[in-house]
């Protein structure tokens, strides 16, 4: 078995918390030598117009589509990454890094419901993550999929019922459903939250806390990545976190210590990825989430609380 997260989680730590409302934040930090970053993000290749991303067909396919990346570097692709346009809204459902001059199929799920026209040729990035609710059912279905038949398939149906009761707490309306509109219309409380914060030297990662419970963890190879991704995951982050900013904190705030121990304590299962590396799934110790290494680096890890 791969050890490269086990090895990587001996050495994380975490620094003091920052708080906005009812969220908190802990900084994480992985003492191992920073590697150089030899890939473009998803939003940086679409940006230097590298790399198209289209439906499967004329057709189309709601749970895949096709990514060309015509760059001289891979392109990571992380889950959670919302994309936007052509027949309807997607979101990935696998960190993918994608090799140079390559051209491939891949897994996502539909977070638009209510529309199947081609509003564009090819997708858009969207400047967003889904919020970590969402993101953490479907990390779960991923897995059940992948034990199941080695497929990266989500619950389509479960994933609009989310959606649709995250719309209905959340208050918001959609002519078809999109995730996407729940971000515009809250756009000024996110812009508020990400824009007064900013990454430490060094930092790597994030530990997120909603009322005082654990939420969910990212975690990337190089302090460049998260600087990066920053703006994006505090934008989700606080779209989770306004959905309870009435909820009374009742509990005495959870140990980060007690949580990293248990993900270091955890079993995981490894699968060969869509694109490059190795897609690795966490389901144990009250946690789920996945990994996708490459070389005995860990380019992207997420973990949530698994209920």
């Amino acid at each position: 078995m791969d050890n490269t997260m086990q090895n990587l989680l001996e050495k994380v730590r975490y620094g003091e918390p920052v708080n906005r409302g009812n969220l908190t934040l802990y900084p994480l930090f992985v003492d191992v030598p920073d590697e150089t970053s030899s890939y473009l993000l998803l939003e940086e290749a679409m940006k230097k117009g590298c790399l198209e991303v289209e439906e499967m067909s004329e057709s189309g396919n709601v749970n895949k589509i096709i990514i060309t990346n015509q760059s001289d570097q891979p392109v990571l692709i992380l889950d959670g990454d919302e994309i936007i346009g052509a027949k309807q809204n997607r979101i990935v459902n696998a960190s993918i890094l994608v090799a140079a001059g390559d051209r491939r199929e891949v897994p996502v799920s539909c977070v638009e419901k209510g529309r199947w026209s081609k509003d564009s040729r090819q997708f858009t990035e969207s400047g967003a993550f889904g919020y970590s609710t969402l993101r953490g059912q479907k990390s779960r279905q991923v897995y059940d999929s992948l034990k199941q038949s080695r497929q990266y398939n989500a619950d389509q149906g479960a994933i609009w019922a989310e959606l649709d009761r995250k719309q209905s707490t959340m208050s918001t309306k959609s002519e078809t459903g999109a995730m996407h509109s729940i971000y515009l219309q809250y756009h000024a409380e996110l812009e508020n939250i990400a824009s007064t914060l900013e990454p430490l030297e060094g930092q790597k990662g994030i530990a997120v806390f909603i009322n005082n419970k654990f939420v969910c963890i990212d975690l990337f190879e190089h302090p460049e990545i998260l600087k990066k991704l920053w703006k994006k995951l505090l934008k989700s982050y606080a779209m989770e976190a306004l959905e309870y900013v009435a909820e009374l904190v009742r509990i005495e705030a959870t140990d980060l210590d007690v949580i990293i121990n248990k993900l270091k304590s955890c079993s995981y299962d490894s699968y060969p990825s869509v694109g490059l590396g190795l897609d690795l799934r966490i389901s144990d110790q009250g946690l789920v989430g996945s990994g996708l290494t490459l070389e005995k680096s860990l380019l992207h890890l997420s973990i949530f609380k698994a209920d």
